[in-house]
């Protein structure tokens, strides 16, 4: 594997303020702490570092409000830490089933409005169109409006788009886990295509089973804090431990 780093995050940090109320005897006190609150700070990510290399497919996992989340919006450029700092050699994509599409319009709308966003000349939709609907797999339903999708069909006609331009880094939060075993396998196989073409893939998924068919390496985050970053079966098996002991 090439060691020539695409994606650089470096002590990163992410912390947010919220304001609490506090429970207070008498009728003023208790408008007053609704006006004033208490402020605390929440400290989602706390000196996150990693690289990610050409030719990586890397996971992300940890239990709910671990800073998954908070982590990749900032990878994607969509969050500024509150300190430290991420670099890239390009933008990176980011494909998320909470994704905006536009729900009274079509799939077939939506995929030529998906592609004109990404940058491409009404020619090249034209020409990617066609390669969108089938992939997504929804050529039957491709002309309903997306309201009336499935949320595992709204995931497949987004990673559609998002992949119809291959990127040098793409972020994929929760977008692979619904679909059927076809669209499994297609998806596995242009994630790999994004690979061989000097690409890197950071996939959030709460599927372990997922994480380990696609992933070579593992990024655990736990609290804000980076637990464990390795090969693939390593992390996870650290991961499965933790959550048995959660459990019990």
């Amino acid at each position: 594997m090439d060691k020539t780093p695409l994606l650089i995050a470096s002590h990163v940090n992410v912390d947010y303020k919220v304001r609490s109320q506090r429970n207070s005897d008498g009728r003023i006190n208790k408008v007053i702490s609704q006006i004033m609150g208490h402020s605390s700070t929440i400290h989602a990510l706390k000196d996150i570092s990693f690289n990610v290399y050409k030719g990586e497919s890397v996971g992300i996992v940890g239990t709910n409000g671990s800073g998954k989340s908070s982590l990749i919006r900032c990878l994607a450029g969509l969050q500024r830490p509150t300190s430290g700092a991420i670099w890239a050699t390009s933008t990176p994509a980011m494909l998320s089933i909470n994704g905006t599409m536009l729900m009274n319009l079509s799939g077939a709308r939506n995929i030529r409005l998906g592609l004109l966003a990404l940058g491409l000349t009404p020619d090249e939709v034209a020409a990617k169109y066609p390669e969108a609907v089938e992939i997504s797999g929804l050529r039957d339903h491709i002309h309903f409006p997306m309201q009336s999708y499935s949320s595992g069909m709204r995931a497949r006609l987004k990673f559609a788009v998002a992949i119809s331009r291959v990127p040098d880094i793409l972020l994929i939060d929760e977008a692979l886990g619904t679909g059927d075993a076809r669209f499994a396998a297609t998806s596995k196989q242009l994630l790999e295509n994004i690979q061989q073409s000097a690409g890197a893939v950071m996939m959030v998924n709460h599927s372990q089973a997922a994480i380990s068919a696609a992933c070579s390496r593992v990024i655990w985050i736990e609290k804000g804090t980076l637990k464990a970053n390795g090969p693939t079966e390593e992390v996870l098996e650290l991961y499965s431990e933790h959550l048995a002991k959660r459990k019990k």
